[in-house]
């Protein structure tokens, strides 16, 4: 008898969750979820995988040219500064996260009770 299906016929495709990152609610949620998930890892994994997490909400939003301007840095660049793997500075991290979030409301909108 003849399998109708294998795992090898199955195509896997990647997640990219700025492709259901809706709007500043689904954002802030997201970031919170990371930094939750994040607090068992040491510093050096769990911010890149937050500044990964930020680069997926600003694709997202797709608000980069806005983001970049914020920023004061070229568009390209913000997308090498919120990889995984970067090193950006704190003023493209905050602006980033200020257009996101929103300037009056960054502080209540991403505080996360991590204990």
């Amino acid at each position: 008898m003849e399998p109708t299906s294998s795992s090898d016929d199955a195509e896997v495709k990647d997640y990219d969750p700025s492709e259901v990152l809706d709007n500043e609610t689904d954002i802030r949620e997201y970031l919170q979820a990371i930094l939750e998930e994040t607090k068992d890892l040491d510093d050096d994994t769990a911010a890149s995988v937050f500044l990964s997490a930020i680069g997926d909400a600003a694709r997202a939003e797709k608000r980069m040219n806005d983001i970049a301007q914020r920023a004061k840095v070229r568009r390209e660049s913000l997308y090498r500064s919120l990889s995984a793997d970067s090193n950006p500075s704190f003023r493209t991290v905050f602006s980033t996260l200020r257009e996101l979030l929103g300037e009056a409301n960054m502080s209540t909108n991403l505080n996360p009770q991590i204990a």
